[in-house]
């Protein structure tokens, strides 16, 4: 498996799966961020209120992770007969990208899922 993300491995379970540490040394992957993304958070509910509405729920993880994913739910609406569910938090930090990828993806993203 071609380790694009930063991977190594470090461990392998009781059951023999190899765990892989998606961790960067230095960094925090557990508690609270050490920047506010409150700016971002800020602008991320304007754009998902002008796309999608008013969210009818949002889902917050229980143990606080860097980053801070939500994922916000939207009912379905005049032009939009589905359920919409958005994440908001993923592009709080940018992903590490392969060599191969190079300028060609987008480093900082959220997902949109649609469901019946």
């Amino acid at each position: 498996m071609p380790f694009w993300f930063g991977k190594k491995k470090i461990a392998v379970s009781p059951g023999g799966s190899t765990i892989l540490s998606y961790d960067e040394p230095g960094k925090r992957t557990v508690g609270f961020p050490e920047e506010s993304t409150l700016d971002d958070f800020a602008v991320r509910e304007t754009v998902y209120n002008r796309l999608f509405g008013t969210s009818d729920h949002v889902s917050h993880e229980i143990v606080p992770q860097v980053p801070h994913i939500d994922v916000y739910i939207f009912k379905p609406s005049t032009g939009r007969e589905f359920h919409t569910l958005v994440t908001g938090g993923m592009s709080d930090c940018a992903l590490n990208l392969p060599r191969e990828v190079g300028g060609k993806a987008a480093r900082r993203v959220e997902l949109i899922f649609y469901c019946e």
